[in-house]
């Protein structure tokens, strides 16, 4: 049997490690043997780790003992998926720590869909070995960012928004799927308490128009646990404070996002990269109209999807699901999720 390929990724945040799952699907006759490397951090979700845990040897290291870790310079390939500047600091202390022969190939990328500050992003990516990008929408801007610099040929590959490999289960018919909208919560689209509590409202109203559906919130984290970004309330919170008593075909629901999303008939988020997992799983999605064209919210990027709707103008969710087209073909392709 050949050597293997050995692999070290490496996340510090719920967000990036699930970046590094969805790089793990190659097949077995590749011989690769992966690595994770989980930065610790207070709230990682345990079910993000266990996951991690399933794809290959799951290390727990910080950063200075991972950058003196003496099996460094035997990985063939580092991918590393750090939040803000630390992308670049890493790379920068791996070459002084190792010789210039022991450095493994470096290799980075985003998570799901860039919502805003691509270009100060990309500035801590430049000079690592090959950047992963999701379509031709961030090469375009990746491209005009480096026109006339000595990064003008810079590697990259575009990896896609893709992130779910469905082959072994084909997505449930739509007709045979229960009357279900998921909302995929995010903690700060929008920002605002007022805001988040205007969604709740406008959720909770559509349940109320909808007595035949199941309206389910899938809260991005569950209380106590944390992500990238720090949130002043959790949804459940927002909920209480905003509607109290939710009706009764409408409740938060912590299950995992795949399971949700294998079964609904719809889904709808402000600016969630889970819109494209939902084409992964048969679902779906729209995209959220209701706080207009706001860069704050990320729901500039959706608005040339095809499926840009109000939920607030939305008779029931019947009518909603009868006119909702499939999101359109060539926006797809420019954001990554192109054949």
């Amino acid at each position: 049997m050949s050597k293997p390929f050995r692999l070290l990724l490496i996340g510090d945040s719920d967000s990036q490690l699930l970046a590094c799952e969805a790089l793990c699907r190659f097949p077995d006759r590749l011989n690769v043997a992966v690595t994770i490397n989980a930065i610790p951090r207070e709230g990682t979700p345990e079910g993000v780790l266990k996951r991690a845990q399933k794809l290959g040897t799951l290390w727990r290291f910080e950063m200075g003992q991972l950058l003196t870790h003496p099996a460094l310079p035997q990985f063939d390939a580092i991918g590393v998926y750090l939040t803000g500047s630390k992308i670049s600091d890493f790379r920068q202390a791996l070459h002084l720590q190792l010789k210039r022969g022991e450095w493994p190939l470096l290799f980075c990328g985003f998570n799901g869909v860039v919502l805003e500050k691509f270009a100060e992003g990309i500035s801590w990516r430049l000079g690592y070995d090959l950047i992963g990008l999701s379509g031709p929408r961030d090469q375009d801007a990746l491209d005009q960012i480096v026109a006339g610099t000595p990064f003008e040929q810079q590697f990259t590959v575009l990896t896609g928004l893709k992130r779910n490999d469905t082959s072994a289960t084909p997505p449930m018919p739509l007709k045979q799927r229960p009357r279900q909208l998921v909302f995929a919560e995010q903690v700060v689209m929008p920002r605002s308490a007022k805001d988040r509590a205007e969604m709740v409202r406008m959720l909770t109203d559509l349940a109320r128009r909808s007595p035949n559906w199941e309206v389910l919130i899938k809260p991005r984290i569950a209380p106590g646990e944390a992500t990238f970004h720090q949130a002043t309330d959790h949804i459940s919170t927002t909920v209480l404070e905003s509607v109290g008593q939710l009706p009764s075909n409408m409740r938060l629901d912590y299950r995992p996002l795949p399971e949700l999303l294998s079964q609904a008939r719809l889904m709808a988020t402000v600016s969630s990269t889970a819109f494209f997992d939902a084409l992964d799983f048969g679902c779906r999605p729209l995209a959220l109209a209701d706080f207009g064209l706001n860069p704050a919210n990320g729901s500039h990027v959706f608005a040339g999807s095809g499926v840009w709707r109000s939920l607030d103008e939305a008779s029931d969710l019947d009518s909603l699901d009868q006119e909702l087209p499939q999101p359109d073909e060539d926006w797809l392709t420019w954001m990554g999720y192109g054949q």
